[in-house]
């Protein structure tokens, strides 16, 4: 391999030194009484053993075409991302269904217990005692859920438009609770539900 690489030098030493018109050139392997080998472009000395080779000259790769310079796209930065707000869960709500199907809102878990007069629920009293009939009553309650998801900011929101409809028709005694009430239900709506 070292025979080689000293064999391509001396070509390549050689092709400097000789116009490009000769296509070949010679090449001398010379071994000394030592057993020592030695590549040159002229003969070796008597007392060494001599081989000639020819070889082609070399050629020189022709010089490498510039290509045209692409202007870099210019990448507009992002800007950096903003950070994420962590909107606070809105409070409960509930939907309270009365046992004649009439619903309401209620911001506690409130099924309002009462004792409802058995002519109210449809029952016939002639069947009662007379003693008991117009006093009997009966214990009801009404049936409450928690709202879930998204469907909770959405009732917040009704709130407050019947909040300010309540403001804008409200008397003079009630406005001042009116208006507290509507800011307490959009401070809910902007802290938890935008």
């Amino acid at each position: 391999m070292v025979a080689l690489l000293a064999l391509v030098h001396i070509a390549t030493l050689a092709a400097a030194d000789v116009p490009a018109t000769d296509a070949k050139i010679t090449v001398y392997r010379c071994e000394d009484s030592k057993g020592k080998v030695s590549l040159q472009d002229s003969p070796c000395a008597k007392t060494s053993k001599q081989e000639a080779r020819e070889m082609l000259r070399p050629k020189d790769a022709p010089p490498k075409q510039k290509l045209p310079v692409k202007p870099v796209p210019v990448i507009e930065q992002m800007p950096p991302p903003q950070p994420m707000v962590q909107l606070a869960p809105p409070p409960d709500l509930y939907q309270c269904t009365t046992y004649d199907g009439k619903t309401r809102d209620s911001e506690n878990y409130d099924p309002n217990p009462r004792c409802e007069p058995l002519w109210a629920l449809g029952y016939r009293e002639e069947y009662l005692p007379i003693e008991q009939r117009g006093v009997s009553c009966k214990w009801i309650q009404d049936s409450c859920v928690k709202y879930e998801g998204r469907t909770v900011c959405d009732r917040w929101k009704a709130k407050q438009k019947q909040a300010q409809s309540d403001l804008r028709y409200a008397f003079s005694d009630t406005a001042a609770f009116r208006k507290s009430d509507l800011a307490r239900i959009t401070q809910i709506i902007q802290r938890s539900c935008q």
